[in-house]
């Protein structure tokens, strides 16, 4: 599948872009906004975007698990 079909995903809140979902994934897709710090969700079922908090860190190493 070429990379113009993906379905490219911005922040709701300072409307940058922060990544792209694969519209064969049944998955939920999750990126961080570089400007305003924050998570954002796509939906894949809703075709909608949300703005989360980031979560805390959980080990050490700073990977944080969705």
């Amino acid at each position: 599948m070429d990379k113009k079909n993906y379905i490219t995903i911005y922040c709701p809140k300072c409307k940058r872009k922060v990544g792209s979902h694969n519209p064969i994934s049944q998955t939920d897709t999750d990126c961080r906004c570089q400007k305003c710090n924050k998570r954002v969700v796509y939906r894949y079922k809703t075709r909608e975007t949300e703005i989360t908090d980031r979560p805390p860190r959980k080990t050490a190493s700073g990977h944080r698990f969705f």
